[in-house]
């Protein structure tokens, strides 16, 4: 019974970090990329880890596997708004169907306009 739960979570960390995988490739630019990505591998790391921590049962290795989740929950969001940023300063298009740029001085969540692309659509509420 005790090798079902560091399985599990190692099973569910498997899952995400293949859907993390599969978001890279479908989604329709860096933005929506990363931001996929990061959510998925960061719970994915953090479940491998945990059934590591879980299935080795040593208070070194356990609190070495809890550091790292923390470190990985800390760094991982931060490192892809980093990336995004440093791709919208470089002029990264964004995908066509993204409705409001809140980066851009001229639509950002103050305006209240939307992108101007094809399916702009004005923001109601």
């Amino acid at each position: 019974m005790f090798e079902y739960v560091p399985a599990a979570a190692m099973v569910i960390g498997t899952i995400f970090l293949v859907l993390a995988a599969l978001a890279t490739l479908r989604m329709p630019d860096v933005y929506c990329r990363l931001s996929a990505s990061t959510k998925a591998v960061t719970f994915g790391a953090g479940m491998m880890l945990f059934g590591a921590a879980f299935a080795l049962d040593d208070s070194g290795i356990t609190t070495r596997a809890l550091a790292g989740i923390a470190f990985y929950f800390v760094t991982s969001p931060i490192a892809a708004h980093v990336l995004a940023r440093a791709a919208h300063l470089r002029g990264t298009r964004l995908w066509e169907g993204t409705i409001i740029d809140e980066l851009s001085p001229a639509d950002g969540p103050e305006t209240n306009r939307p992108h101007e692309g094809p399916e702009a659509k004005p923001i109601t509420g």
